[in-house]
């Protein structure tokens, strides 16, 4: 950050938990966050996602930043002066015949109810 003459960044794009996030947010200060690979990465890719994102401590940690969750793989982000906007990428799930958001089953959302749905393995 100092070789670069940066104070804070844009974007931070990540995965982890609240842990990591407590270490690298002072430093970087992002203005927003995007979580990635937090479902693991070991699911069947062409299932789409397999549960909702939720993790609420690390949810609660970042609030301030902007938390952008998935809601479908190739979900597309647009970065500019005002911040980060999702914005629609419809086209290019549809070649790979993800919807635009991965529906869930009940038993999905019941688990994702119960339990955080982010992966620690790649920490």
């Amino acid at each position: 950050m100092q070789a670069a003459h940066l104070d804070s960044v844009d974007l931070w794009i990540r995965t982890g938990g609240t842990a990591v996030a407590q270490l690298v947010v002072p430093v970087l200060k992002p203005r927003a966050y995007i979580p990635n690979h937090w479902d693991g990465l070991y699911a069947p890719f062409f299932n789409g996602l397999p549960l909702p994102y939720r993790d609420p401590n690390l949810t609660a940690y970042l609030a301030a930043q902007g938390i952008l969750p998935q809601t479908q793989y190739f979900d597309k982000y647009v970065l500019d002066r005002k911040g980060v906007a999702k914005v629609p990428n419809t086209a290019q799930k549809a070649k790979l015949g993800f919807p635009d958001v991965q529906p869930f089953p009940a038993a999905a959302s019941r688990a994702a109810a119960a339990q955080e749905t982010t992966s620690t393995e790649c920490e």
